[in-house]
């Protein structure tokens, strides 16, 4: 009797939880072995269940149970192809802990049995939403502060022994009403029969001082250098982001820095954390990431542009996304 009642007192933690990251969420209770309550979105008609556990649930003999219980369903029913998340309430402190424990793609469930928790919270919320769609089987589109594109620097490279190299930058970019696509008419067959085989054309896609200033910081060291451009508008396209980065070996950093032309550079400390960028460098084997090391490229600002260059970027921060 007394652990039905923790267990109660849990649910209802976390529903107050997620009550509170999102006052327009639904939430249904149910009384299944696989999870103890629905949780909707009226805005878009996104759904995830949730089961929810003690503290210490992932040490626990029950999540052990809780497993083979997924692992042996069938999922036979449509409705029950929809995410699950785990939620690890501590009761006397009245936090939790969340990770995604099953997923879908193409119809087929993912069984996660070493489930990835984190605290997550308002702040947060909305990049683990993100993750939650992307194990979603519906194809959904991403809210609409998070639509946008996707950035990929491709570094080549030739060593002493004529050796071939390779590694990636990989960023995001968020829409807004200055960082756009750049629209255009598709005025004859062939040109739109070209667009369906090749894509959107690269000169199509928003480019700002920032994606121009990190590319040509690359090619000031890489002339060969070439930057991708995708939109990143679906789960299906997050999901395929993610699957990618998964497909690297390793990843070193690479941060560009932004510097006043002067030698006193002391009064402008404050500049310099808004003045740097920092990507992962992703490659495909470990004699790459030996071989590229960690990156540093870097430009000069002239002093009488360092305040109009500062404000800028500070204005523009919050819609780069590092992957």
């Amino acid at each position: 009797m007394k652990k039905e009642a923790q267990n109660i007192l849990r649910i209802r933690i976390a529903a107050n939880i997620l009550y509170r990251i999102n006052r327009e969420f639904t939430i249904e209770y149910k009384d299944l072995d696989i999870y103890d309550f629905i949780v909707s979105s009226v805005k878009d008609d996104f759904r995830f269940a949730v089961k929810v556990g003690s503290s210490t649930y992932l040490e626990s003999a029950i999540f052990a149970e809780y497993i083979n219980i997924l692992n042996s369903k069938t999922f036979e029913e449509e409705a029950e192809h929809i995410p699950i998340i785990l939620m690890c309430v501590n009761e006397s402190t009245e936090e939790t802990r969340m990770g995604i424990v099953l997923g879908w793609k193409y119809y087929n469930p993912i069984l996660y049995k070493h489930v990835s928790l984190q605290i997550v919270n308002a702040r947060n919320w909305l990049a683990f939403e993100e993750r939650i769609k992307t194990m979603d089987s519906i194809i959904r589109i991403l809210s609409e502060k998070t639509i946008g594109v996707i950035k990929c620097i491709t570094i080549n490279d030739i060593d002493n022994l004529g050796r071939y190299h390779t590694a990636k930058i990989i960023y995001r970019r968020i829409f807004s009403n200055e960082y756009k696509m750049r629209k255009k008419e598709v005025v004859n067959e062939k040109e739109d029969f070209r667009r369906n085989i090749y894509g959107i054309p690269e000169n199509e896609y928003p480019s700002d001082t920032l994606d121009k200033d990190l590319l040509e910081m690359v090619q000031q060291k890489y002339p060969t250098a070439k930057v991708r451009s995708s939109l990143m508008i679906f789960n299906t396209e997050l999901r395929d982001l993610e699957q990618e980065i998964k497909n690297f070996h390793s990843h070193n950093t690479a941060t560009f820095i932004f510097e006043p032309n002067i030698q006193e550079i002391v009064n402008f400390v404050d500049y310099f954390d808004c003045l740097k960028f920092q990507f992962n460098l992703y490659v495909p084997s470990l004699i790459e990431k030996e071989y590229f090391g960690d990156m540093y490229f870097s430009r000069t600002i002239p002093l009488n542009e360092l305040k109009e260059t500062f404000e800028y970027y500070l204005q523009i921060r919050h819609s780069v996304i590092v992957v």
